[in-house]
């Protein structure tokens, strides 16, 4: 019986190194979620380190493109290195394609923390993108936005000062949900108005 192969150093390193790689992202998207402090520095020391200058593990490219997007998009300065390295994070698990594995910012985790409970602080309206307009799909019975009057089909033009389009749906949820007591704005426009319409909606517990 021919002997075995023995496993070459570099391979196994190489090995380790994948391991620890996965290891350490998926720690960064728990560290952002609990800390404000500069994530960025922690991961950019890690990513320099000599034990991960093997050819399957050089980020180099990575590291150009967040340079050139830094200095060629407009308004990069607006946004965060955690804003970034989540972002990142988010690409990286959408390479997997598995629809059962996501990843959640600060904000997006006390969303989905408050959903889960089954309560939170908001107006009580479900909303949807269509069309490319942030659409009221009905409002709850006997909350905020029902009472002032918020219909199924109205379109919210802008949140407080923020004007929605396909850029800005997304936050949509965060800007209407705030601490119980306070107010939003919203602009809406409904079929039968001549112009947009301004409903100051005070929030309470859903």
């Amino acid at each position: 019986m021919p002997p075995e192969t023995p496993i070459k150093k570099n391979t196994l390193w190489s090995q380790v190194s994948s391991v620890l790689m996965t290891i350490f992202v998926f720690a960064v998207g728990i560290y952002i979620g609990a800390s404000n402090t500069r994530v960025f520095a922690v991961v950019q020391n890690f990513l320099d380190r000599s034990t991960l200058s093997s050819p399957e593990s050089d980020l180099s490219l990575f590291w150009r493109v967040w340079s050139l997007a830094d200095e060629k998009m407009p308004g990069s300065e607006k946004i965060t290195q955690e804003e970034k390295i989540n972002g990142a994070i988010k690409g990286m698990l959408a390479a997997y394609k598995d629809p059962y594995t996501t990843f959640f910012t600060k904000e997006e985790n006390q969303i989905f923390q408050g959903e889960v409970s089954g309560s939170f602080s908001g107006i009580g309206v479900e909303i949807s993108a269509r069309n490319g307009y942030l659409t009221v799909i009905a409002p709850l019975k006997d909350t905020p936005a029902y009472r002032v009057g918020v219909e199924a089909g109205d379109i919210i033009l802008k949140i407080g000062d923020t004007e929605m389009n396909e850029e800005t749906i997304h936050s949509a949820i965060s800007l209407i949900r705030g601490e119980r007591g306070t107010s939003v704005v919203l602009s809406i426009m409904r079929e039968g108005f001549e112009k947009p319409k301004d409903f100051t909606i005070v929030r309470d517990t859903i």
